[in-house]
């Protein structure tokens, strides 16, 4: 029998003789004494399925431990590896697809943060296990938990009250999987991230856009967000122009949501500039178009010939004007304009 590395003798005297701590040698035995050092290591050297550096010869540094972590699909080595002394090789099993639920529910109570932040990370932890990690007393752990899809709405929103830090907050505001009614609770945050976070969602609620609204009319760079938002209802629309008329009144004429009878009303302002976004916005009613072709302001009638809702009698009138001639050759390039009716104008100006 040989007495090399890896043989009987070899292991036998691991578990009785002390070992220098170093470079290749467990740090267990700075914890649990010598013996403990002795019994992990045989239990390494036969364990039936090892990285491909492992050998008899060679005890597995901690690099390559934490490489085979968080790799490895071994239930076996992610369990004996779950209690390395080195936190790395422990944080790589925590964040392992594979990582068995009886060790995840071994590293959620893990001394070091670093494993828990990772554990925390990982997309396929039960419920139960997200649950208690919500509840962690370190801050980055909460926030990698509110960040991860798989967290179940108790957690979410335990993690969105507001004594939570402002990155758990906001970890939760990103979270593609929260509930439409977390955020719409979120959207009276204090935080401007965290609303300007979910004023990034294209999803972001209509109800949570007007709860965002409410109280801030006063403050253009996040009403313009809202306005410009997908989901912005009509209504809220009308209540933010009605906040401050003068201010908004051309932001709101360009949106295609805006309320018909609002457009209308926009229409008949005394400002050329708001009554050629009228006149360019599709959304406009074809009374108010019809309106609009009466107006004397050039900007209005150029913005009118480019409509691609414009009546086709108002593109007619249009194509018969002389001067400037880009209103003529705007009308003309207008998709609604029939063939026929293009052709006439062509063949006149031939």
């Amino acid at each position: 029998m040989t007495s090399g590395r890896g043989s009987n003798q070899y292991r036998q005297h691991g578990a009785t003789h002390s070992r220098p701590v170093g470079r290749g040698v467990p740090l267990l035995a700075q914890a649990a004494g010598q013996r403990l050092c002795g019994q992990v290591w045989g239990t390494w050297c036969e364990m039936p399925v090892r990285p491909p550096d492992w050998s008899h010869d060679q005890h597995p540094s901690p690099a390559s431990r934490a490489q085979a972590a968080g790799r490895s699909a071994d239930q076996a080595l992610l369990t004996i590896l779950s209690q390395d002394p080195n936190y790395y090789v422990r944080a790589a099993v925590a964040s392992n697809s594979s990582c068995p639920v009886s060790v995840a529910n071994q590293l959620v109570e893990d001394q070091d943060f670093n494993v828990r932040r990772a554990l925390a990370t990982n997309p396929y932890l039960t419920p139960d296990i997200l649950g208690r990690l919500a509840k962690d007393t370190y801050q980055d752990v909460r926030a990698k938990t509110a960040a991860n899809l798989a967290c179940p709405p108790a957690a979410l929103r335990q993690l969105a009250a507001p004594h939570q830090a402002e990155s758990v907050r906001l970890a939760v505001a990103d979270n593609d999987m929260c509930p439409p009614e977390i955020l719409i609770e979120m959207a009276a945050d204090s935080s401007s991230a965290v609303y300007r976070t979910l004023l990034e969602r294209p999803d972001c609620p209509p109800a949570a856009l007007e709860q965002l609204a409410l109280g801030r009319y006063g403050w253009p760079g996040l009403v313009d967000g809202i306005l410009a938002h997908p989901n912005c209802s009509p209504n809220l629309i009308q209540q933010i122009y009605e906040s401050r008329p003068d201010y908004y009144m051309e932001g709101v004429a360009v949106l295609p949501r805006c309320p018909p009878a609002l457009l209308d009303k926009l229409a008949h302002n005394a400002k050329p500039g708001v009554r050629a976004k009228v006149a360019a916005n599709p959304s406009t009613p074809i009374s108010t178009l019809s309106y609009l072709s009466h107006s004397t302001a050039v900007a209005v009638l150029a913005a009118l010939a480019g409509n691609p809702s414009c009546p086709v009698p108002v593109l007619q009138e249009l194509l018969q004007h002389r001067w400037p001639p880009e209103i003529a050759e705007t009308a003309a390039a207008n998709p609604s304009l029939p063939r026929a009716a293009l052709a006439m104008w062509q063949l006149s100006h031939n």
